[in-house]
C-alpha cells in the first residue's frame, strides 16, 4: 500500500513532527528565560582572571584583569579588599575591571581579591566577587668556581638545585639580553665576548677588530644592546682607555662608542643601566655624571659624585654620594632624597653601599672600626626610615668581609656576597683565591631578617 499526502497516516506523522518542534522550541525559550532571569537575579558574575604573575614581582605598573559576564558600573577602590595589602589603581572598562599595582608584589605569595557590590551597568542586583592568584618566583644568576672552570649558574629563591647554564674557563662577567646571555671571559691576556643560548647550550663568539678590548659589561642591557666598558686602539698611538660603548647583539655587533658633550669618547669609571627603566648613567673619571639617551645619542650632565652605587630596586632612582652624603635622585622628576647616616646599637654608621626598596626601606653595607687596630667589621643593615638600623647579616664578634649587595626588584630579598675571611680593606682586600673558595651568595629576607638560602658563588645579578 502506498501513502500520499492525503493519507491519514501521513497527516498524523506531520502533526507529531510539528508538535515535537513546538515542544523543543518552547523548552529552549523557557530555558533561555530561566537563564536570563537567574543571571539578572544573581548580578554580574566573574568569568575570568588574567595576570602576568612573573611581571607582578619584578616591576610596578603591572595589571590584574577581572572580566565579567556583562558591562559594569564603575567600581571604586573602597569596594575592593586585597590581602596581603598592596597599593593599586583601579579602572572599569565595559566588562573589565583592571587593577594596576603601583609597586611589585611579593614573590611566591597568594593574593586574594574581594570586590563588593559589583553592579551591572543597566539594571539588576549587585554581587560579590572573590578570587585569588599566586605570584611568580624570583631568580638570579651568579658565578661559581668549578675546578679549572667557572660556571654561570641560575638559582631560584627558596628552591633547590641551582642550574648550571654554562661552564668554561675565565668567566668574569655576564648579563641577560632577552632570551640569551652575553658572557665575558678572560682568555690568556685577552677578553672574549660570547653569546649563550641557555635553552640549547649553543655558544657564539663575537668577533671584534684588532685593538678592541672589552673590560666589563653593565649588569643590565639597553634593549638588545650590551653596554660595555672598553679600550680602543690598544697598543697604538691615540689609545683610548675606559670608554663606553653599546653593542647591538641583534644588529651588526659593532661597538657604538658613546661621545661626550665635547664630541669625544668619554673616559669613565663605571656605567650603570636600569634593568627596568632603561636609563643609562655614566660615572666619569673626573667624578662627573652623564645621562645618555641611546635613542638620540644625547648626553646630559647630571651632577657629580664621589661614589655611585647604582639604581634603586625599582630602577627609577640613582643612588650616589655627593658632598653632603648619600642621596637618591629620581631620574624622571629630578627629586633628591637624602639618606641619613643612622645608628646601630648607639654607633653612628658610615655607608659603604646603599640601595633602596620600593617601600623606602634602605639596605646598606656599613663598616665599623676593628678592635685595637684589627680588621674592620663589615655588616649589612636595614633602616625603615626611623634612623635606627637592624643588622641583616655580618658578625660583631669576629671581622668578616661583605662585597656586593643587591635588592630584588620588589625589595623582598637582598643578595649579599659574604666571606668569613677578613682584611684591613674589607672585601676588596680578598685575593682571587679567597673569593673563589670562600665567598657565598646569601639570600636574605629583608622584612623577616632571615637567611633564606646560601650558594657558593659570587658576582650576581637578579
Amino acid at each position: 500500500m502506498s501513502l500520499t499526502f492525503s493519507d491519514s497516516g501521513a497527516s498524523a506523522s506531520y502533526r507529531t513532527y510539528r508538535t515535537t518542534v513546538a515542544v523543543v522550541l518552547s523548552t529552549l525559550l523557557v530555558l533561555v528565560g530561566v537563564v536570563a532571569t537567574l543571571s539578572v537575579l544573581q548580578g554580574p558574575q566573574l568569568r575570568s582572571v588574567s595576570a602576568d604573575t612573573q611581571g607582578l614581582v619584578t616591576r610596578g605598573g603591572v595589571a590584574v584583569t577581572l572580566r565579567a559576564d556583562r558591562a559594569l558600573t564603575p567600581i571604586v577602590a573602597s569596594q575592593l579588599e586585597i590581602t596581603p595589602d598592596a597599593r593599586f589603581e583601579l579602572e572599569t572598562l565595559g566588562l573589565t575591571l583592571r587593577l594596576t599595582f603601583v609597586e611589585p608584589l611579593r614573590a611566591d605569595e597568594t593574593y586574594r581579591i574581594t570586590v563588593g557590590d559589583v553592579r551591572p551597568r543597566n539594571f539588576g542586583p549587585g554581587s560579590t566577587w572573590s578570587t585569588e592568584f599566586t605570584t611568580g618566583s624570583l631568580g638570579f644568576f651568579y658565578i661559581s668556581e668549578e675546578g679549572q672552570n667557572t660556571a654561570l649558574v641560575r638559582a631560584v629563591v627558596a628552591q633547590q638545585s641551582p642550574e648550571v647554564l654554562y661552564e668554561a674557563p675565565g668567566i668574569i662577567g655576564f648579563t641577560r639580553v632577552g632570551a640569551v646571555m652575553a658572557v665575558l671571559r678572560k682568555v690568556s691576556d685577552n677578553t672574549v665576548l660570547e653569546l649563550l643560548d641557555p635553552q640549547s647550550g649553543l655558544v657564539e663568539t663575537i668577533g671584534f677588530p684588532p685593538g678592541v678590548e672589552i673590560l666589563s659589561l653593565a649588569s643590565a642591557p639597553w634593549g638588545t644592546s650590551v653596554v660595555v666598558m672598553m679600550n680602543l686602539a690598544v697598543g697604538e698611538p691615540g689609545e683610548i682607555r675606559g670608554t663606553v660603548a653599546l653593542i647591538d647583539m641583534l644588529g651588526n655587533r659593532t661597538p657604538e662608542v658613546v661621545l661626550g658633550i665635547d664630541g669625544n669618547s668619554v673616559s669613565a669609571r663605571k656605567v650603570f643601566v636600569s634593568a627596568i627603566g632603561g636609563d643609562v648613567v655614566i660615572w666619569l673619571r673626573n667624578q662627573g655624571l652623564l645621562r645618555f639617551d641611546p635613542l638620540t645619542t644625547d648626553v646630559v650632565p647630571a651632577g657629580s659624585a664621589s661614589e655611585v652605587w647604582g639604581f634603586d630596586a625599582l630602577g627609577s632612582s640613582l643612588v650616589y654620594v655627593d658632598g653632603l652624603g648619600t642621596v637618591t635622585q629620581n631620574l624622571r622628576t629630578g627629586d633628591l632624597t637624602r639618606v641619613p647616616l643612622g645608628r646601630l646599637e648607639g654607633i653612628t654608621l658610615n655607608h659603604e653601599h646603599t640601595t633602596v626598596a620600593p617601600d623606602g626601606t634602605t639596605v646598606q653595607r656599613v663598616m665599623l672600626p676593628g678592635i685595637d687596630g684589627g680588621d674592620p667589621f663589615t655588616l649589612v643593615t636595614r633602616d625603615d626610615g626611623s634612623g635606627i638600623h637592624q643588622m641583616l647579616t655580618g658578625n660583631l664578634s669576629s671581622p668578616e668581609s661583605i662585597g656586593a649587595v643587591s635588592l630584588s626588584p620588589n625589595g623582598q630579598y637582598v643578595l649579599v656576597e659574604h666571606n668569613t675571611a677578613s682584611t684591613p680593606l674589607g672585601y676588596v682586600g680578598l685575593s682571587a683565591t679567597q673569593v673563589a673558595a670562600g665567598t657565598v651568595t646569601r639570600v636574605i629576607g629583608v622584612a623577616t631578617n632571615t637567611i633564606v638560602d646560601e650558594f657558593l658563588g659570587h658576582s650576581f645579578i637578579w
